[in-house]
């Protein structure tokens, strides 16, 4: 899998959760599509530098970004400066921990670590690293050049096998996954960076809540409640006389009953009603295992707003559509279960009524031919964009609701990354929102 630090700026067409509500996301852990979190079995890695490329004093400067996480005294997790290499085997799988700088194109990618993993276990192989030098680098801050201690930092995170959060209330944390040139807040970690590092590798065993030496699952690792809320409940599996115990980081849920148990158990939990607009998004943690809890806004019969200013959202794959008035906080293409790991692609879009008549545009960038971009017509079909740029949905006000293409099975798609594009626009792309997602088959 890959992951990107991506420019804080522009419409990339060709290229990476926006979250909002007051309840952010702390962390996020890297997790297989079972919900085994990934990570290294050991709590070094030695990683090789390769400078050529980069502006003077790199090395120092990606040693300080390593040594940031290093010295987190809650957890047992070090990088080790293995020396200066003149590899450029960046994105191969050969168990060697290489940082390089090369051209990647002006594609809106800062840099890129591409990480090897088990699906089953979750277990970490081999990570590689690349500065993109498409864009201008300097390690002093400079106010038009990107930092490299900054964007290390981040990426180093992503070697941890920490992910990108997107909610503008997470802006201040290294792994925010935006970066401007001249910033340099990611090279000091927030508290929520911090507890990150601390969760997957602790600096004392047992894994900071069960018992050391156990191992837990839970039943489900992705649940989602209308906005009136409800109940539901989550099984905890793992050996007698393993202890565990669940909390929620959100006041709107409630453990209503398996606070604590040992052995095999149910966690309840209650979710309090959203009167707000906007989807919130929180977190219940058994034993280290983090099950995310996803609730709709209220009022979904407002219309979004038309476009005034060219706007690009970018966010991680989710199973289901997430429906807002507010652009930054929707999620207008869901993928289904293969957004997760799964089988399935189900692609839904999901669009709020509009404050006036606009054309839709869908696009997909395929893994076996990613120099071009398909457009879908309203016959159901699809076009180059090299072939003229047309809409899906022209003049529409929506509300839109709509499935396409049926169910596909995974195993029948080609290996890679996809990324597929929605667009909003009533002025020929003067102005616009622009959606982006991204799933991953193996």
């Amino acid at each position: 899998m890959n992951r990107k630090t991506l420019l804080l700026k522009g419409l990339f067409f060709v290229f990476f959760l926006f979250l909002s509500s007051s309840d952010i996301l702390a962390y996020q852990a890297c997790k297989t599509s079972g919900g085994t979190d990934q990570k290294w079995t050991t709590s070094s890695l030695t990683v090789y530098l390769n400078t050529a490329g980069g502006p003077s004093n790199s090395l120092s400067a990606l040693q300080a970004s390593m040594q940031t996480w290093t010295d987190v005294s809650t957890s047992s997790f070090t990088f080790v400066y293995g020396g200066a290499t003149t590899s450029t085997a960046y994105g191969a799988n050969d168990s060697s921990y290489i940082v390089g700088f090369g051209p990647m194109g002006i594609n809106g990618t800062l840099a890129e670590t591409s990480i090897w993993y088990s699906s089953e276990s979750g277990q970490l192989y081999d990570t590689d690293l690349q500065f993109n030098t498409s864009y201008q680098w300097s390690t002093d801050g400079s106010s038009t050049y990107y930092d490299v201690q900054n964007i290390g930092t981040h990426e180093f995170g992503h070697f941890l096998c920490l992910e990108d959060l997107y909610s503008t209330a997470d802006s201040e944390k290294t792994m925010y996954g935006y970066a401007a040139a001249g910033e340099t807040k990611k090279r000091t970690l927030d508290q929520d960076d911090i507890n990150g590092i601390a969760y997957l590798y602790p600096s004392s065993g047992g894994g900071g809540d069960g018992t050391p030496g156990c191992t837990y699952s839970v039943s489900s690792t992705y649940l989602s409640f209308t906005s009136s809320g409800g109940s539901g409940s989550v099984s905890v599996s793992t050996l007698p006389g393993c202890t565990w115990s669940a909390s929620s980081n959100v006041t709107w849920i409630t453990i209503t009953s398996g606070t604590s148990g040992s052995g095999g158990g149910t966690v309840s939990f209650s979710v309090s009603s959203n009167s707000t607009s906007s989807y919130r998004i929180g977190n219940i943690t058994i034993a280290n295992q983090t099950v995310t809890v996803i609730q709709t806004g209220s009022i979904q019969g407002i219309t979004m707003t038309l476009p005034t200013t060219k706007q690009s959202y970018s966010y991680a794959a989710v199973s289901s559509s997430v429906k807002s008035t507010n652009p930054s906080d929707s999620r207008p293409v869901g993928v289904g279960s293969v957004a997760t790991g799964g089988g399935t692609l189900s692609i839904q879009v999901v669009l709020n009524q509009l404050s006036g008549p606009a054309d839709i545009y869908f696009g997909i960038l395929l893994p076996d031919d990613p120099n071009n971009l398909y457009i879908l017509r309203s016959d159901g079909t699809f076009q180059a964009m090299s072939s003229g740029l047309v809409p899906w949905k022209s003049s529409t006000a929506g509300p839109i609701t709509e499935s396409l293409f049926g169910n596909i099975p995974a195993l029948f798609l080609a290996q890679g990354t996809y990324r597929i594009y929605l667009a909003v626009t009533s002025d020929s792309f003067a102005t616009y929102y622009l959606w982006e997602t991204y799933f991953t088959v193996l």
